[in-house]
């Protein structure tokens, strides 16, 4: 069964949005390409409408990660808190943790997908 990984997050007040899609579109994505096991990734923009609470009129972004399964995205996390500390690994939560510079609100879904 495969598995999506669902980030929504709004950016900072003081964020720089240019840099932070940046970020995204030329670091993350690609890095997180390259895994195995990770089968699509997607960076999807929305203007949040609502008219009060911590949302309302912010930018809201969401990234979208397609998993082949959930043992694929398991060992990824198992390897980045205990394994071996590769380049792209080190690189993986420099890349995290610049994005928590900018965004607020983070709430991550998690979904199995089940196919017939």
């Amino acid at each position: 069964m495969k598995l999506r990984i669902i980030n929504i997050f709004s950016l900072k007040d003081d964020a720089n949005e240019e840099e932070f899609v940046k970020l995204l579109a030329t670091e993350y994505a690609p890095l997180w390409r390259k895994i195995p096991g990770c089968l699509k990734v997607e960076i999807l923009k929305n203007r949040w409408m609502h008219k009060s609470g911590p949302l309302a009129s912010k930018n809201v972004y969401a990234t979208t990660e397609l998993w082949d399964s959930e043992e694929s995205m398991s060992n990824l996390m198992q390897i980045a808190a205990e394994g071996p500390q590769s380049e792209d690994v080190k690189r993986g939560k420099e890349i995290l943790s610049r994005w928590h510079q900018y965004a607020d609100h983070i709430n991550l879904h998690t979904s199995v997908i089940h196919e017939e």
